[in-house]
């Protein structure tokens, strides 16, 4: 093995498997390498390096080379990755200046060969195959260096020249989406490929057969009926073009070529998945099999023989047809299918956020088209999963038994969890660039449901081009659910307009028909199925609220009366009608404006959110679009007035988060009008409550919110006045104690509102904004120069650093191409105070890191940090003072011998899932560590290791082995062993299991561990180097000796590198007299030093030290090997804060400030005492130290401390110090 001991720099560069690298090892001059390895290199690439020779090459720089490699010997199992050499000939492709190793999980800088100049630049395709991710995607000119992310399990390593970033247009950057398990059946094997299209060819005739045999004629005639007469016969001749796409049967289906869907096993070596099938109805079997037999001849199903099976299930549909699907979900001995598979992660949009994509795209075509009419379409996907070929080696995984045969399906089935996220990415890829879209209509897709918005004048043309893309993919639809020109449409269980959402009728009847819970299952039934519209039910949280708490009941579950209160008041509210108005996302021009009305009573808080006017100082035209309503906790019940208000805005700001923009303004309504001050208030910053802090930590989250004030008697106000005090059901307060108010104002008569409702709006203070930052820099005598003199979004340098000017804003770019926005110290001041109290009053250590990741660059930010952490009151009132304690703490007496005392522990590690242990064993004399797999912590495998690594050690019957109270060690067998072998045993208290020396040497393994690749199968080896890596390193503890130099007494020249092996051969031949004398002498001095440690600790920490004592001062450099043991005497003057006195020297009448532990106490008898305070009150005498010494204490001597037998003893007659040390 190789030690370099004075390297500068090893670089490894590895071309492909199998290959020999170029290993080039740089060392300082003049410094000679004779070995021929590399110590953990062969751990580090996974490979081993076997040298054949060495040769030793001069450049001009003087720097040494090692070269000259024979072979490489590979390991069983090898994780290291080596991407070839390829570069990438096409324009603008980006290249890696020098070589990279990349860690799993590490985040590395890549220099590359030129600068960026434009954002068009993706990750080559070779490195996202091996998991690397570019974590900055903001790529803009100047960049020098590149962060790639490894998101592998294995080490990556990159050589020079290899394309880093490719190049690509626009259209094709943004359809590079993570397409998740949907591939192109282009990317698949020419054997899959061709299965793909025979299949394709058999359902092509099969579909120009059905397409000529069933006509569609009268299914267009009734599906244009609802049309306007103006656009009937443009309706009708477009679904006349693409009339191939419309169903013929409900076993009717399309095929897309393009796309083809894989499933993944998180094992795939697993065991099938094997479930018995279900008993199946007798009387459905005829239609099962007759099912069966129409999907086989469509192409979905084929006969198969697996050792795969989920059983079959059957559902009737609304018509009386069946509908098969299997239970994958099913568990076997090995699990259900669903829970090895894979998951893809393409989002699904919430219910919620899909209706506020309709309310903002009505809200733009009004905008665009003020005079045309908005009208809707509804497109349904006939067999939309079955549009989906599976690929050929994922469809055993689907097989399914009925009757005598074994099917398994071509296409992407039903039940599969992975089937929602993989149809939901491929119809959103294919349908998302369609011309027009977000500009002159709006498409809304959720799995196989179609909706589209635009007025009726682009109808026609709208459908035209969404049917020529469904009819381009192979998909069909099914007319006869298909609506088109409809001015209400019914899109997942709502019915929307162009004035807002109504539930359906059907979905109210089946609330209204659900009775009263009788388990806690059934309470949870009910929570659901009202939660789902609950912004639409007024007091639906209150009504609810008792309902909620029985979900957690159990067993234990009892109906009670607020129970069947709730559910007959939410019932009744429902009655009604459960509808909404749309959300108009306007930005405050022409005086409208998104609102947000709260108020909160004693116990319950309410919102409404909603459009209005403000003309001046007056609002008007109010429309409300979603309710919230919640009990206050009663913690927060106790609160003040205020603080409740502002935790309703806040609560109001949470719920309403996933409709309310933060990019426009947004006015927020109360009755409470010191909250219009609310983002300079002192008050609330350093509030004492902790949930007051943190709700105004939110509402400062919303940048454009202005919280605005409108008297009780306001309409707006009371609708949420009665929402935040109608009837409170509670188990422990009755209602009538409140005495709410006895009236209801609808949101209907909010609606009818007129100009002589109108009433005053205050305005807030002014926040910090883009211009408040802009006119911060143009005041600053220093960067207002800098724009004044630039040009706009060009990057320019200036005295050294880089900025760029864009928006009128001034930039600094720092190295890795990050723009931070420049902040003068004066508006800094302000944004650090706000961060320090919207995090809870951080520290300034986190201050400095939320601060770095943020994109601003402020000026004197140290300063800035400080500041603010001192002159914040709530910090200076929590943060408690650091006093010393009375408690006196004792250092644990040393082991003076080897092995002495010997410490044992199980050491845990894990990989891969599986455990592997070790027994460890400290030598606490040496510190000598050594460590061996036992298979578990029964005590039959833990002592033959025990008895093993004892006998190697050496152990003396007068040892004593220390362990903690663990069974594995604390038991008759344990005891009866080393009684055998003539050692005592003792265990650490529970109380102070820090003491155990091993548990600490467990630490510094692990930190050593962690830069491996832990695996199974090199657990043993990684450990074993690991502990060999401790042995070898120096302690401070030891005098910087290693244990292994201390427990065998081998000591490493300093001048090893020179040495040939021929001289260290020699050196082993040595007298092994002299050698034990040698080794004896050795340790001796180590257990000197320890003792000396040990008296020195003890004694500063256990002697009490008063004013007008005599003390010496004990010099800290003493521990590091150079330096006067101890100077004085000094006089005790009195003690400062802590643990610190003041002193004054005796001889020079000095005054020093000095901590307890560097002090020693003198203990003198009356006649030495007299003569101290007689010398003490004289002034300097101008004699040294020695001169004093001999006119004061002639023959005598003067000791410290009695436990201090190796610090300071004055002899007259050796006139000079004695001092244990070596």
């Amino acid at each position: 093995m190789l030690i370099i001991s004075k390297a500068v720099h090893c670089n490894i560069i590895i071309e492909g498997n199998n290959e020999i690298p170029n290993v080039e090892i740089f060392v300082l001059e003049d410094e000679e390498i004779s070995v021929n390895a590399i110590l953990g290199m062969d751990l580090l690439c996974n490979r081993t390096l076997i040298f054949n020779e060495i040769v030793i090459e001069h450049n001009d720089k003087g720097i040494e080379y090692l070269s000259s490699l024979q072979k490489i010997e590979e390991w069983e199992d090898p994780e290291a990755i080596f991407i070839r050499k390829t570069i990438d000939t096409r324009p603008g492709t980006i290249n890696a200046k020098e070589s990279c190793i990349i860690y799993p999980g590490e985040k590395a800088l890549i220099a590359i060969k030129k600068a960026l100049y434009d954002e068009n630049h993706v990750l080559s395709p070779d490195l996202t195959r091996h998991k690397l991710e570019l974590t900055d995607q903001r790529l803009t000119n100047r960049i020098k260096n590149v962060e790639i992310l490894n998101a592998s399990l294995n080490t990556i390593m990159l050589q020079k020249d290899t394309t880093i970033l490719v190049q690509v247009d626009e259209k094709i950057k943004s359809q590079s989406i993570e397409l998740n398990f949907l591939i192109k059946s282009e990317d698949i094997t020419q054997s899959e490929r061709r299965v793909l299209d025979k299949e394709f060819e058999e359902w092509k005739s099969k579909r120009d057969k059905l397409i000529k045999e069933i006509p569609i004629d009268n299914e267009i005639d009734k599906a244009v009926e609802g049309a306007p007469t103006e656009h009937a016969k443009g309706l009708r001749d477009i679904l006349a073009k693409y009339h191939v796409s419309f169903s013929r049967s409900n076993s009717d289906c399309g095929l897309n070529r393009t796309y083809v869907v894989d499933l993944k096993l998180k094992n795939q070596n697993m065991q099938p998945v094997f479930v018995k099938p279900y008993k199946l109805d007798m009387a459905a079997m005829e239609q099962v099999e007759k099912k069966l037999k129409e999907m086989i001849s469509a192409g979905i199903l084929e006969t198969t023989i697996s050792a795969w099976n989920s059983p079959l299930l059957v559902v009737k549909k609304k018509d009386n047809t069946l509908r098969i699907v299997n239970n994958f979900s099913a568990r076997g001995k090995v699990g259900s299918v669903n829970e090895n598979l894979l998951l893809p992660r393409f989002p699904l949009l919430p219910i919620r956020s899909i209706l506020t994509k309709i309310s903002t795209g009505i809200a733009k075509l009004k905008a665009k088209y003020p005079k045309g009419k908005i009208c809707f379409s509804g497109l349904d996907v006939r067999n939309a999963f079955y549009s989906l070929s599976l690929r050929e080696n994922s469809r055993d995984i689907t097989s399914f038994m009925y009757g005598n045969n074994q099917m398994r399906y071509c296409r992407m089935s039903q039940g599969l969890s992975s089937s929602p996220a993989n149809f939901q990415s491929f119809i959103t890829n294919i349908m998302s660039d369609i011309e027009g879209a977000d500009e002159e209509f709006f498409l809304l897709m959720y799995m196989d449901d179609f909706l589209t918005i635009t007025c009726e004048e682009m109808h026609n043309i709208v459908i035209g081009r969404i049917l020529k893309r469904i009819e381009e993919n192979n998909l069909v639809i099914a007319l006869k659910k298909c609506e088109f020109f409809r001015k209400d449409t019914k899109f997942l269980g709502y019915i929307i307009n162009q004035k807002g959402i109504k539930v359906d009728e059907k979905k109210i009847d089946a609330l209204l028909s659900l009775d009263y819970p009788k388990t806690a299952k059934e309470c949870m039934k009910i929570i659901g199925g009202f939660n789902f519209y609950n912004r639409s039910i007024k007091n639906a949280s209150v009504y609810l609220e008792p309902i909620a708490k029985g979900t957690s009941k159990g067993k234990d579950f009892v109906l009670t009366e607020e129970m069947k209160t709730g559910l007959d008041n939410i019932k009744k509210e429902i009655k009604k009608g459960i509808q909404s108005s749309h959300l108009s996302y306007v930005d405050g021009s022409d005086g409208y404006y998104i609102f947000m009305a709260s108020d909160t009573s004693l116990t319950k808080t309410g919102s409404v959110v909603g459009n209005c006017r403000i003309v001046g100082d007056k609002v008007s035209e109010i429309t409300i679009s979603a309710y919230f309503s919640k009990v206050l906790t009663s913690q927060e019940a106790l609160l003040s007035s205020r603080g409740r208000e502002l935790i309703g805005i806040q609560m109001g700001l949470k719920n309403f988060a996933d409709i309310l923009p933060k990019s426009v303004p947004v006015i927020a309504f109360c009755d409470h009008k010191s909250l219009e001050g609310i983002k300079h208030s002192g008050e609330l910053k350093t509030s004492g409550a902790t949930r007051v802090r943190g709700a105004f930590a939110e509402v400062l989250d919303f940048p454009n919110l202005e919280i605005r004030y409108l008297p009780g008697t306001d309409p707006l106000i009371e609708v949420v006045d009665h929402l935040s005090r109608g009837d409170c059901i509670s188990e422990t307060i009755k209602k009538e104690i409140f005495h709410p108010r006895n009236f209801e104002v609808h949101a209907q008569e909010i609606n009818s509102l007129t100009q002589k409702d109108l009433v005053e709006a205050y305005h807030t203070a002014p926040i910090i904004d883009v211009e408040c930052v802009k006119k911060s820099q143009q005041s600053h005598d220093f960067y207002s120069k800098i724009i004044e003199n630039n040009d706009q979004d060009r990057p320019f340098t200036f005295r050294k650093v880089d900025y760029i000017i864009n928006n009128g804003l001034l930039y600094r770019q720092t190295s890795n191409g990050r723009a931070l926005c420049v902040i003068p110290e004066s508006l800094g001041f302000d944004i650090v105070s706000f961060i320090h109290i919207a995090s809870f009053h951080a520290s300034k250590k986190s201050l400095e890191i939320i601060l770095r990741a943020e994109p601003l660059w402020l000026e004197s930010k140290t300063k800035l940090i400080d500041r603010v952490c001192k002159n914040c009151l709530s910090c200076y009132i929590t943060t408690p003072t650091k006093y010393r304690t009375n408690e006196s703490v004792t250092m644990r007496k040393p082991a003076l011998r080897k092995l002495e005392k010997i410490y044992i522990d199980i050491f845990e590690t894990r990989s891969d899932g599986d455990v592997t242990l070790f027994l460890t064993m400290l030598d606490g004399f040496s510190m000598f560590l050594k460590a061996e797999v036992i298979k578990s912590k029964q005590s039959k495998d833990v002592i033959p290791v025990l008895m093993l690594m004892i006998t190697f050690l050496g152990a003396q019957g007068s040892s004593i082995v220390i362990s903690d109270n663990g069974g594995e060690f604390i038991n008759s067998e344990v005891v009866a062993v080393l009684k055998s072998l003539c050692i005592l045993q003792s265990h650490i208290t529970p109380y102070n299991s820090s003491s155990n020396l091993v548990e600490r040497c467990h630490r510094d393994l692990r930190a050593k561990m962690r830069l491996a690749d832990l695996k199974t199968q090199n657990i043993e080896l990684i450990v074993k180097m690991a502990v060999n890596y401790y042995n070898h390193s120096p302690k401070s503890s030891l005098e910087n000796y290693t244990p292994m130099e201390i427990f065998c007494n081998i000591s490493m020249p300093n001048n090893f590198g020179k040495m040939e092996i021929s001289e260290i051969r020699e050196q082993q031949d040595i007298d092994i007299e002299s050698y034990m004398e040698n080794f004896e002498s050795f340790q001796d001095d180590i257990a000197k030093i320890k003792l000396e440690k040990y008296f020195l600790k003890n004694q500063s920490e256990n002697i009490e030290i008063k004013e007008k004592d005599f003390v010496l001062i004990r010099d800290p450099r003493k521990l590091m090997g150079h330096g006067t043991p101890a100077r004085g005497p000094y006089l005790v003057i009195k003690r400062k804060y802590g643990s610190a006195y003041e002193l004054r020297e005796v001889l020079t009448g000095k005054h020093v400030l000095r901590n307890s532990k560097f002090l020693i106490k003198l203990h003198t008898d009356k006649k030495m005492r007299t003569l101290l305070d007689s010398l003490e009150r004289k002034d300097a005498l101008g004699i040294d130290q020695r001169e004093f010494v001999k006119l004061i204490w002639g023959e005598r001597e003067l000791v410290s401390s009695p436990l201090n037998c190796n610090d300071i003893v004055y002899r007259s007659q050796a006139k000079k110090r004695y001092n244990l040390r070596r």
